[in-house]
């Protein structure tokens, strides 16, 4: 469902009206042996080289030491301390010198205000699609999208220690990787068009850059 909505956005009506008649996708908790953990804690590491070595990427499942005898649900390590790259600030640069660029030198080219509206409830509907995929215990079996699972379910783990804990710049650069990758897809099967240059800068400031910061702000204290 989440690569369908995020090739065919307009699913979502569907989508939602069967949210309903879904039942939560979690299965009973079971022992998980040494060489499963081994296995999965080798794809987390080949996700994070994905999406750049970000730090929800280096994760891995570790068995809860809370109750004795019985299998507990699959827990997750805090996530590591991972340094941003002069890469991942060059794109940042790049992307804020496009849009102020445009802004200035080429008013007319800056997206309409409909097609802003539109890709702002987009990510927003996507994101929801993602978590409601992704932190489905049964995902984290699943083989490609198995280790980004298990990056989201860390962040329930370490709310605080996965967003303030590594800092707003920090979520940022984890998601420099993925732009370039629809990047390269959009230069790959999209039109070479302006429309399609607006699209792609407008997902990423929604979809990568936005999400990233609610996501941030929504753990900080009220006192903040």
């Amino acid at each position: 469902q989440a690569v369908l909505f995020s090739v065919c956005p307009s699913a979502c009506s569907n989508w939602f009206r069967s949210l309903g008649q879904v039942r939560p996708c979690r299965r009973p908790h079971r022992a998980r042996s040494s060489q499963g953990m081994a296995h999965r804690e080798g794809q987390a590491s080949a996700v994070g080289r994905l999406l750049g070595n970000t730090s929800m990427g280096q994760v891995g499942p570790l068995k809860s030491e809370a109750g004795s005898g019985e299998a507990t649900r699959t827990r997750f390590p805090a996530p590591k301390d991972v340094p941003t790259t002069w890469g991942q600030l060059a794109h940042h640069v790049l992307v804020s010198g496009v849009i102020l660029g445009t802004a200035i030198f080429a008013p007319s080219q800056l997206p309409s205000t409909p097609l802003v509206i539109f890709m702002f409830l987009y990510s927003d509907a996507y994101s929801a699609v993602l978590h409601a995929t992704l932190d489905c215990e049964a995902a984290l079996d699943l083989p490609v999208l198995g280790p980004a699972a298990a990056g989201f379910q860390m962040h329930h783990d370490h709310p605080l220690a996965s967003t303030m804990g590594v800092g707003l710049y920090r979520l940022l650069c984890d998601t420099v990787r993925i732009q370039w990758v629809t990047g390269v897809c959009a230069l790959l099967f999209a039109g070479h068009t302006p429309l399609s240059a607006r699209i792609l800068v407008l997902k990423w400031v929604m979809c990568a850059y936005g999400t990233q910061m609610g996501h941030y702000w929504s753990h900080m204290p009220l006192s903040k």
